[in-house]
């Protein structure tokens, strides 16, 4: 699928991850709606930063359907149609050999892996493609505060390399996943083959201490 005049749609698109995939589709020819819950004054200065006219804000709370459907005509009525869709999940790479002491955020993820494999099933006859991205640690704002120890986890058990993903590589994967348009029902490790080990050392102190989110 050409990104160059396509319309798409970010959600959590004034993120970290989300927004600079969002400049990544702009910078090649795209219309990008960005899907958040900012007000709608401050996300549309946002998106004009993005672009002055091939970007726009929507105010969209995806967990609720009406309001994820609303978004959507909006942006057919101001962008255009949605024409040959691509639909990139992301998981986890929590999601992969699942590791020990989360109930929810590591079996969320192996469940947005599953989900990608029966959606591309499920839309393959509409011509949509499904595929999903599992990345380790991102250098992000939001992974700032606990990323101390995810790094010493990925330079004990990482295999190469042994340091927190680029942004950037995320968004080279989003392309190529967007631009081959035979890759479809798949789940993309960007992990530098991480593998998840939980320690569980008396009297140390519980990891999960330190990643409530995990929980």
């Amino acid at each position: 699928m050409k990104i160059d005049g396509n319309t798409f749609i970010v959600t959590g698109g004034l993120g970290g991850i989300g927004g600079a995939v969002a400049k990544a589709l702009l910078s090649r020819g795209a219309k990008v709606a960005l899907f958040d819950v900012l007000p709608a004054q401050k996300g549309s200065l946002l998106a004009a930063e993005y672009h002055p006219t091939d970007a726009i804000y929507v105010n969209v709370d995806i967990a609720n359907a009406d309001s994820t459907k609303s978004g959507v005509q909006i942006v057919v009525e101001k962008l255009g149609n949605l024409k040959g869709v691509v639909i990139i999940n992301f998981s986890s790479a929590a999601a992969h050999g699942l590791y020990a002491r989360t109930l929810c955020y590591g079996p969320s993820k192996v469940a947005v892996a599953g989900i990608t494999r029966s959606m591309a099933d499920f839309l393959g006859p509409s011509g949509i493609r499904v595929n999903s991205i599992s990345p380790s640690i991102v250098q992000s704002n939001m992974t700032a505060g606990f990323s101390g120890y995810f790094n010493d986890d990925l330079l004990a058990h990482a295999a190469f390399p042994r340091k927190p993903v680029p942004v950037e590589e995320i968004v080279r994967t989003v392309v190529y996943l967007v631009e081959n348009a035979y890759v479809n029902g798949e789940d993309i490790r960007v992990d530098s083959a991480w593998r998840l080990v939980t320690a569980r050392t008396p009297g140390a102190r519980d990891p999960r201490d330190l990643a409530p989110g995990l929980e």
